[in-house]
């Protein structure tokens, strides 16, 4: 069974770097963006329910004679600054900020570091650490698709003896 968990507890826990994997086709951007729908979703489901606080409001009647306002008891009433519908969710979209390591275009797909809140700050020293890079390309050579997309229509096939090593 699980423990009562508070709104506390689970902002404390968003704080770091992860790394997820990006399919084909989706923007960083999207990506990031989906992220932080289901970290604010979940965590809102997770929360257990606000108790709200019970006040003793005045009740004030006038005067038989004067008119004047008096005092003629204390009523107890929610204390509606701390109620859902007044200050919204605990966890809201604009409050959970997320970064990537590095950028990549929307037709790649793998493994992207993020940073969320406090671990943005971890990037950019990341980023000044030199890292050895391994890139593998796979691709068919001799096929032309429209607009150079991946998943394209072959539109151009032609042959090919062979492959010269050039730089840009």
């Amino acid at each position: 069974m699980r423990g009562n968990i508070t709104p506390a507890d689970i902002w404390k826990s968003l704080h770091g770097v992860l790394c997820v994997h990006k399919p084909r086709d989706i923007s960083i951007s999207t990506l990031k963006r989906h992220l932080i729908n289901a970290i604010c979703e979940g965590a809102n489901r997770r929360c257990s329910p606000v108790e709200i606080p019970q006040i003793e409001m005045p009740v004030v009647e006038p005067h038989p004679i004067s008119q004047a306002p008096v005092v003629v008891g204390l009523r107890k009433q929610p204390n509606y600054d701390f109620h859902p519908l007044v200050v919204g969710q605990p966890f809201r979209k604009e409050d959970i900020r997320v970064e990537e390591l590095d950028y990549q275009q929307p037709a790649s797909s793998g493994l992207c570091l993020l940073g969320i809140n406090d671990g943005c700050d971890i990037l950019e020293s990341l980023r000044d650490r030199v890292w050895v890079n391994e890139y593998v390309l796979k691709g068919q050579l001799g096929r032309g698709t429209v607009e150079n997309k991946i998943r394209g229509k072959v539109n151009q096939q032609c042959d090919y003896g062979e492959i010269f090593l050039c730089f840009f």
